[in-house]
């Protein structure tokens, strides 16, 4: 990243109180535009309560956010029509084919057309069973139909939030080779949580370490991983 282009993500001073509980303390790290990131820390770290600050989806108890240059949440709205998310496990209608649900979803909040769903299919390897109840995917299946909907609208951002979890190994490949081509065909910014530091390693050029809701490193993975940070 130049010293001119605009960070993907960029977070200050962040605290989160739940009650007497800090979740997080001063978390405060920066998302290189065009990288490949990793969110990467324990189960109850703070990731997942980071992520819904970082979209909105709570109000934090203190600090300062950007997501694209967007003052968050104040330009929430705005923000978020550049950017694709998967917070959680996805939510769609078990009754109703892969297909069905990305063209349902996926128009209550902007026009999509029927190429566009076709396409995403395809990217996520799902085309086969575009025809098939969601009810019957696997859990891997699952999670990529949830990353196909955040792909929908072309975002130049995609925020997730532990993408294989439950996933076997071989599911877990096949979603690093997703989000690769993804990056590689679009530019596509990624920042993705997990708790497993070899699908950091695998997946990520740069990492954001995290533990009891504190920055504890940042960086480039090689850099890091060569001991130069």
């Amino acid at each position: 990243m130049t010293a001119h282009e605009t960070p993907a993500v960029s977070v200050s001073g962040l605290c989160q109180w739940f009650g007497r509980k800090q979740v997080l303390d001063n978390l405060s790290f920066t998302v290189p535009s065009g990288a490949v990131a990793g969110f990467l820390g324990p189960n109850g770290a703070g990731k997942t309560t980071a992520l819904r600050i970082l979209l909105g989806l709570i109000r934090p108890t203190a600090g300062t956010m950007n997501i694209l240059g967007y003052n968050m949440p104040a330009q929430r709205c705005q923000a978020l029509t550049e950017v694709g998310t998967l917070v959680e496990q996805p939510a769609f209608l078990d009754s109703m084919s892969g297909y069905e649900n990305l063209w349902w979803f996926g128009n209550l909040y902007l026009p999509v057309s029927e190429t566009r769903v076709r396409e995403v299919l395809d990217l996520v390897g799902l085309t086969e069973a575009a025809g098939k109840p969601f009810g019957v995917y696997s859990t891997g299946m699952k999670q990529r139909l949830g990353v196909g909907l955040a792909l929908l609208p072309e975002p130049r951002l995609l925020i997730l939030d532990e993408p294989t979890n439950g996933m076997d190994p071989q599911g877990r490949a096949q979603m690093r080779e997703i989000f690769q081509r993804i990056h590689a065909d679009g530019n596509v910014s990624v920042f993705l949580s997990s708790h497993l530091l070899d699908e950091i390693q695998r997946l990520c050029d740069y990492v954001v370490i995290i533990d009891k809701g504190r920055t504890m490193r940042e960086g480039w993975v090689a850099e890091i991983l060569s001991g130069d940070r």
